[in-house]
């Protein structure tokens, strides 16, 4: 999954280089159809301390009991579904040679990502943030992606 990124201020382009030795070039207006977040080479929570053990647990008792847990757990959970939903699609496009058709298949379920997330921020029911959470995380699941 490891990116080495190489920005290229003169062709406001950034290349990757990538693991099987491979170099592609995006531009910053493709890299920032793919990337809202934060653009990383770690996206599993466990190593990159976007969420800690005690967040994670606590986010997972609460879905399956039912119960209460703090909002901004929430709102992190979901920005860290986001963050790692993006930063895969991009490793899979670079990976598939800048495959059009891939691309515009996540680009759909990102937009569905964004606007549930953003639906997250916004809403103060720990109900209804776990419930759209619950919907982010069946997208990623249904298109095999497991941030978890």
């Amino acid at each position: 999954m490891t990116l080495i990124k190489i920005r290229d201020p003169i062709k406001n382009s950034i290349k990757f280089l990538l693991m099987n030795g491979r170099e592609i070039t995006l531009t910053k207006e493709e890299l920032s159809k793919i990337i809202t977040t934060e653009l990383s080479n770690n996206i599993y929570w466990l190593y990159n301390k976007k969420l800690s053990h005690d967040e994670v647990r606590k986010f997972f008792r609460a879905m399956v009991h039912d119960s209460d847990i703090e909002p901004e757990i929430l709102d992190k959970i979901a920005s860290y579904i986001l963050f790692f939903v993006e930063n895969t699609t991009l490793t899979v496009y670079l990976y598939k040679n800048k495959d059009k058709q891939y691309l515009e298949e996540q680009l759909q379920i990102l937009k569905e990502l964004r606007e549930k997330y953003k639906t997250v921020i916004k809403t103060k029911s720990l109900q209804e943030k776990k419930e759209i959470i619950d919907d982010m995380l069946e997208i990623c699941l249904g298109r095999g992606i497991d941030p978890f």
